[in-house]
């Protein structure tokens, strides 16, 4: 009975390290790279784009947290993370965000 809810356990945990990354990476610059599935409409938009942690947070939007208003996919099957990088950040990339999810 459990078997069918051991993916969606085992997402909780993926949103967790992604909370984590954006609540204590303040200066760290993150991109929202997509994960091997099929992907939505917000998921796809947001792919690529590189933000302070803060911004992430600021604008409320996490991948894998469902159950999640932001993001077409609910983040129920989402495999998008947020991960740290050395690119550089994206032009007005919290401006950008909340176009894509505001």
């Amino acid at each position: 009975a459990f078997r069918s809810r051991v993916d969606t356990w085992a997402n909780r945990y993926n949103d967790i390290v992604n909370r984590a990354r954006v609540w204590f990476g303040g200066r760290q610059k993150l991109e929202w790279i997509y994960g091997d599935t099929e992907h939505c409409a917000t998921c796809l938009a947001l792919n690529g784009i590189v933000a302070w942690a803060s911004e992430w947070e600021l604008a409320d939007v996490h991948p894998q947290s469902p159950p999640n208003n932001d993001l077409e996919c609910g983040g129920w099957k989402c495999q998008c993370t947020l991960s740290p990088t050395d690119k550089r950040r994206t032009p007005k990339a919290y401006d950008r965000i909340m176009s894509i999810v505001g």
